[in-house]
């Protein structure tokens, strides 16, 4: 490959504008040559990667269910090729029976699966109370720094959330009165403003009905939406903060114990209608220009670790992220977090491994819009509160968006210390499952679309290391001068540069990583010889 240029497009104080878009492959685009700051990954098939051939590289996803057979994306899904599908035998004795297309590890052998877990604050307070209860340990414990910040933040979020619900079920029952007021215009709840101009009000009691459908219409929202937002906050108050709410009983295992390994089913790809977000995580990962020459590069294992709600057990990340390790994955994608951990430990452990085999694994910083700097309690990461990281095979991604302004998201965190960089992830086009697709938002997103870049990257330069991809990937982006708008610990609106938010300064950029790549590995072949 030819050894270009590095571009840093403001190094000349070229003029760029913003131009806000639509476009569906935005985030692919290049800064200069469409004004649009996206990862200059076309601009990099067209001319680095034109007429070169790469090696195939697994990429796990840890994440919801996905819907493996998306037309978008069914010929990139991982298949083990040391397992004979629906035999009922672990062919390959790896621990998990007929593991053809990854692994549930929220299922049981019944293929049932748990839709909504615990809050892993309330695991926490249960776990030490259990503890206290049964002799384990003395209710010293209590005094516990976690246990008490856990216990607040219980507290808290059942006095939020009953004033949520609360409010959720009186416009949810006046929304029924209305629906069933107008079911002879909408016996499908499929509302128009048409329609709804042209009922008569007049004497019938209608008029505060039509009004209120007309507000549903106005959000944006409709009956399934309607029903699912309120049944999301019945969930939310009375299971996900629920300490007598056992949803890991449908598992049947012991969630912590580590060595208690045998669980789980080979289901990563049914209830779709429920479990969305892996699907849109992996649209990210695949998703190519027309001038893309990677289509079947990269392939997809679905490791399903993510209920629909509440906090991912640390047991199935740690195990996620070995059993991903173990089926030849050289990036795993993890697009999840949580403010508590009950076993850190594991994830530790679990990093380590991956850093030991030459695996990178690719996060989601959060979309809370804080600096997780100053609020660190975000797992899994690379510290755990430690002054350096622990390992050098973590890359940690904020979202960016398309405008070239200090809107940089409404949403990402950021940290110069914790994150490593961004990613775009700001009105993304991706895939929903059953062949849908749509425009979608979040660090979700973001971390994704690192994770696209780290693959190619291998598949490129199968030689480098995953600490060399990562540090490939900060070092290579693009820096942009603007500030960004933030708020302070005080929640004043300050302006920040934005090479100020992450540990690089910089957006990912895939051209100018591949000219970088490419110079590192042409020195280490000089070296060799």
């Amino acid at each position: 490959m030819p050894l270009l240029k590095i571009e840093n497009p403001y190094q000349d104080s070229i003029s760029i504008h913003s131009k806000i878009t639509t476009i569906k492959d935005w985030h692919l685009k290049d800064i200069i040559a469409d004004t649009i700051p996206g990862i200059s990954l076309e601009k990099a098939y067209n001319t680095i990667l034109k007429n070169t051939t790469g090696e195939t590289v697994i990429v796990a996803v840890l994440d919801t269910k996905v819907d493996i057979h998306h037309e978008a994306f069914k010929t990139q899904i991982w298949t083990n090729p040391n397992e004979i599908p629906d035999n009922h035998i672990d062919d390959d004795a790896n621990g998990y029976i007929d593991d053809v297309h990854g692994w549930n590890f929220l299922g049981n052998t019944k293929g049932e699966t748990v839709i909504i877990e615990n809050f892993e604050y309330v695991r926490i307070i249960r776990t030490f109370e259990t503890q206290v209860l049964n002799g384990v340990v003395s209710d010293t414990i209590f005094n516990n720094p976690e246990y008490k910040r856990a216990k607040e933040k219980l507290r808290t979020s059942l006095i939020s959330s009953k004033a949520s619900l609360e409010q959720s079920n009186k416009i949810f029952n006046f929304y029924l009165e209305a629906r069933d007021a107008l079911k002879s215009y909408f016996p499908e709840y499929n509302y128009s403003l048409d329609i709804l101009n042209s009922i008569d009000t007049v004497g019938n009691g209608l008029s505060k009905y039509v009004e209120e459908i007309k507000l549903i219409i106005q959000y944006n929202d409709s009956d399934k939406n309607m029903t699912r937002y309120n049944q999301d906050q019945k969930d939310t108050y009375h299971k996900k903060l629920n300490l007598s709410y056992f949803p890991r009983t449908i598992v049947g295992d012991d969630p912590n114990n580590l060595n208690d390994t045998i669980y789980g089913n080979n289901k990563t790809y049914d209830h779709l209608d429920t479990f969305t977000h892996g699907t849109r995580v992996v649209g990210m990962i695949t998703n190519s220009s027309e001038s893309s020459s990677d289509k079947n590069l990269i392939k997809i294992l679905p490791v399903s670790i993510l209920p629909n709600g509440g906090s991912t057990h640390d047991k199935d990340i740690a195990l996620g992220i070995k059993y991903a390790v173990n089926q030849g994955a050289k990036v795993i994608n993890m697009s999840f977090g949580k403010a508590f951990s009950l076993h850190s430990e594991w994830l530790k452990d679990a990093f380590l491994y991956a850093e030991k085999h030459n695996v990178l694994i690719v996060s989601a910083s959060g979309n809370d819009a804080v600096n997780i700097d100053i609020n660190s309690h975000i797992y899994p990461n690379d510290s755990y509160h430690e002054t350096n990281e622990f390992c050098d095979n973590f890359l940690y991604v904020g979202a960016s968006s398309h405008h070239l302004n200090s809107k940089l998201s409404t949403f990402s965190n950021y940290g110069k210390i914790n994150v490593d960089i961004f990613s775009p992830g700001d009105s993304v086009y991706t895939t929903y499952p059953r062949n849908n697709y749509s425009f979608d938002s979040g660090t979700s997103l973001a971390s994704a679309v690192a994770s696209k870049v780290a693959a190619l990257l291998f598949a490129y330069y199968p030689d480098l290391t995953a600490s060399q991809v990562k540090h490939i990937i900060m070092d290579s982006g693009v820096e942009f001068p603007y500030r960004i708008k933030i708020l302070s610990e005080n929640e004043k609106e300050i302006d920040t540069p934005f090479y100020e938010l992450s540990k690089s300064g910089k957006i990912i950029n895939a051209y100018n990583a591949f000219i970088m790549a490419d110079s590192i590995t042409n020195q280490i072949s000089v070296l060799k010889k």
